[in-house]
């Protein structure tokens, strides 16, 4: 049986983000489970291999999330989930991932692998390290926040329009079938164990830069070449 990890409504005092508990193997954000004792737990746990993913064109075609994250488990993996393709704030938050000096990161992305293929393009992301779910099975088995009241808050808008003064244009030719999902982060480390969750709570509730570096770095620190 996969472990209870009390995503839902369940999360740690908002704040930017809070040391782990000594001997603790999990890194903590603002928007993270409520207790360290729910991670690390092993992906393979959290989302089943029923939950495929698509590759970006031109060669795309239906895998197994797991085995693409476990084929880049040298280092650990990041891996982001953007609300869509269209998204002024998926394509900020992208770009703001271009930034990040660790190799191994990945993007998922509710929408088609042909809207994938015109994101990458755009935004100038590799496009093998694109995937796209349209049925939004990763989104479930991760609990990822959807419905109108995590869109329509005004933080959300506030940031929409940041987005929109810093050159992002909304692309409504790549809206899904589903527009009021929202998306997340997590880190997987060699050991193929989550042991970093981030939930946006609304539209544009990215992780920091800062700390999803540190949740790479603490995820090396758990890995058997460090142990």
């Amino acid at each position: 049986m996969a472990p209870n990890l009390a995503f839902a409504n369940s999360f740690v005092p908002s704040f930017r983000r809070r040391a782990a508990a000594p001997g603790a193997k999990c890194a903590l954000s603002r928007r993270t489970l409520a207790t360290a004792t729910a991670l690390p737990v092993k992906f393979s746990d959290i989302v089943p291999p029923t939950a495929t993913v698509f590759s970006t064109p031109p060669s795309s075609s239906e895998t197994d999330l797991a085995n693409v994250i476990s084929s880049l488990n040298d280092t650990p993996v990041l891996v982001g989930w953007l609300r869509h393709y269209g998204c002024t704030l998926c394509k900020k938050q992208a770009t703001e991932w271009l930034t990040i000096s660790h190799p191994n990161k990945l993007l998922i992305g509710n929408g088609t692998p042909e809207q994938a293929a015109d994101f990458a393009d755009e935004i100038q992301w590799p496009a093998n390290r694109l995937y796209s779910d349209p049925a939004r099975l990763t989104y479930a088995a991760l609990q990822f926040a959807k419905g109108p009241s995590s869109l329509f808050t005004r933080d959300s808008l506030m940031r929409t329009i940041a987005s929109f003064r810093a050159g992002h244009k909304q692309s409504w030719g790549r809206m899904p079938t589903d527009a009021f999902q929202q998306g997340g982060a997590i880190v997987v480390n060699t050991d193929g164990l989550v042991t970093f969750v981030h939930r946006d709570a609304y539209a544009g509730d990215h992780a920091p830069l800062d700390v999803l570096e540190d949740a790479v770095r603490d995820a090396m620190m758990t890995s058997p070449a460090s142990a």
